[in-house]
This record gives structure tokens, sequence and C-alpha cells, in this order.
């Protein structure tokens, strides 16, 4: 399989399993609690590691703890991290959900860091001018989650 480059966002997950969602202003008790890594590109990326494709991800995290833990899952997945930004100044993403007896959803999702991704801060420690070498791969996922101008610093690709 060849080289595949995911540009996409990073979760963690904070998963509570309820006998049924909470109206606006209500309050429920949950049953079970779990905290899972998870985001559109994460996700991507992780599924073609294991298929066996040399991943290589780009997405912006918080120096926090969950993107530290984030890192740690996609290298022990063997996913090159090395176009993950680390942002002092913002929080790694959180995705809420509530799954209810019937399995429906509600979620929420925190993505401060993504926004502040421009084409001068797209990677970490190389120049963002190393991107077009992504052009070599065999396949790319761009999942609409970063804003537009970051677009023509990834080969073409249009957000």
């Amino acid at each position: 399989m060849g080289k595949i480059v995911v540009v996409g966002s990073s979760n963690t997950d904070m998963i509570l399993r309820c006998a049924h969602l909470p109206k606006p202003g209500e309050t429920v008790l949950g049953n079970q609690f779990a905290m899972a890594g998870g985001g559109k590109g994460a996700n991507q990326a992780v599924g073609a590691a294991r298929l066996g494709a040399d991943v290589t991800f780009v997405a912006r995290l918080g120096r926090d703890w969950m993107g530290d833990q984030a890192i740690a899952k996609y290298r022990a997945e063997g996913i090159d991290c090395s176009y993950i930004v680390r942002d002092a100044q913002a929080s790694s993403g959180v995705a809420l959900i509530m799954v209810d007896a019937a399995g429906r959803t509600s979620s929420a999702w925190h993505r401060e860091r993504m926004p502040r991704c421009s084409p001068s801060t797209s990677s970490e420690p190389s120049q963002s001018s190393d991107l077009p070498t992504f052009c070599f791969c065999s396949l790319r996922f761009h999942l609409r989650q970063w804003p537009r101008r970051l677009g023509w610093q990834t080969n073409g690709m249009s957000g």
C-alpha cells in the first residue's frame, strides 16, 4: 500500500451512556462513561495505518495531556506525527457525546485549535514549504475541517 496523508481533526471523545438524552435544561444521570480517541482525521489515519498504509497525519493539538495521549496512540499505530503542530495557546479538541438506550446520540465538539491554523503555521518543526512533498503520496484525505486558505498549501486540494 502507498503513502497516505490525512489532514484533519484529532479529538478526545468523552462518551456518556444514559437512559435518554436530556432536554434543554434537564440533567440526566449517566450509567457508563468512556474516553476514546476520535476526530474524523484521526479515525481515517488510524484506519489506514491498521490496513498497512504508510500514514502521515497533519493536525493541530494543544500542549496538554489530551494532545500527549493522542500523539502517543498515533505513534503506537505507526503513524508519522511529524506534521502535528502543538499549540500552547489552545487546547486539544474534545467531543462530548451522549448516547441513549436506543443508540441515539447528541454531541458537542470543541475545535479551538483548528481555526488558528494557517499556511505559515501548518507544520512543525519543518517549514510550511515542505508540505508540497506530499504530492508524492498515493492518497490524501482532506476532510474539510481546516480553513480554506490551507488548501493551496496542501498541493492544491480544495478545502
